[in-house]
């Protein structure tokens, strides 16, 4: 099968205050790319719902090199890596209107038993592909020591079909913990999330937060640590 492609235009539902490429946008971009992808590789809603399954995202990294503005025209591209033990690696580019990489990335999917929300393994007969151009696979991040505390609650809007927290609003979260005007004079270069547990609306949570030279750190924490977040700037 083709290496999935999408062009689109980054409209101003894509686009952040700074006139970049939201961060969250760009991962529910290719969150999305990748189950259009799945699903025409006979793995999407059909498959998982008549076996009582839902997919989930536990680690997304991206490398940018130049994020998209508003109005670019850009093409989202992805395809399966190999999967094993029940962990389906996918890797992603957005390119430039000259076909030039934008962004590269990759991700760890996982299917859950969508009642007792755990993990299973399922055959899905999804042969993974080398294009020579993968980039890091996910591996956990470490979080550091940082001194920031903000208290949360996780809210209806947040949360997506699965019933809990979508994985791309905890990059509003932490840029909404950012200075305004760090955002505005800097640039993203690396993006980094671990999903560790879900959020469900109404559920209070903490997230510690901060600055290491040009990274900031998020780690949210309810009962237990939920997700772990990375941002670098230049």
């Amino acid at each position: 099968m083709d290496i999935y492609n999408k062009q689109l235009k980054l409209t101003a539902d894509y686009a952040a205050m700074n006139g970049r490429m939201r961060t969250s946008a760009m991962f529910s971009l290719l969150q999305d790319a990748a189950f259009e992808d799945i699903t025409a590789r006979g793995a999407g809603a059909d498959f998982t719902e008549s076996r009582g399954l839902m997919w989930m995202v536990v680690h997304m990294r991206a490398e940018i090199i130049r994020l998209p503005e508003y109005l670019d025209d850009i093409s989202l591209v992805t395809w399966p890596g190999e999967g094993k033990h029940g962990l389906y690696i996918r890797y992603y580019e957005i390119l430039d209107a000259a076909g030039a990489p934008a962004v590269r990335a990759s991700g760890t999917w996982v299917l859950a038993d969508a009642a007792k929300r755990c993990l299973v393994q399922q055959e899905l007969g999804i042969t993974g592909v080398v294009t020579g151009r993968e980039t890091e696979a996910p591996v956990r991040l470490r979080m550091p020591e940082v001194g920031s505390r903000a208290a949360m609650t996780a809210k209806y809007s947040q949360a997506d079909i699965n019933g809990h927290t979508n994985n791309a609003r905890y990059l509003d979260m932490a840029e909404d913990l950012m200075p305004i005007d760090y955002l505005m004079s800097h640039s993203l270069s690396y993006a980094a999330a671990d999903y560790l547990s879900e959020v469900l609306p109404g559920q209070e949570f903490v997230v510690r937060y901060g600055q290491i030279g040009d990274d900031w750190w998020f780690q949210g924490e309810g009962d237990k640590p939920c997700f772990r977040v990375k941002l670098s700037y230049i």
